[in-house]
């Protein structure tokens, strides 16, 4: 489970990482939020869907065993506590 979310804003060549989700196997749940944390839309991913997030919150659950996905995120990390804003 990746908890819903969204990136804080920090010095960087851009203001908030993008980050997408790409799915080799199985199914995940994505639960969308717009900029104010309001409920935008609940769907499932599946084998070979791609989930690009620009702005927003977001979370994702598995929801099938065995399940095998990607996850991009513009760098640089530095450290969960700096990354996320949990709501």
């Amino acid at each position: 489970v990746v908890s819903r979310h969204s990136h804080k804003q920090f010095e960087r060549t851009y203001e908030i990482p993008n980050e997408s989700w790409l799915i080799f196997r199985g199914k995940v749940k994505v639960i969308l939020y717009d900029i104010n944390d309001e409920l935008i839309d609940e769907l499932t991913l599946s084998n070979g869907d791609l989930a690009v997030f620009y702005n927003g919150g977001h979370s994702l659950e598995v929801v099938e065993d065995n399940t095998i996905f990607l996850e991009h995120k513009s760098g640089p990390y530095f450290g969960v506590e700096n990354d996320k804003r949990n709501f």
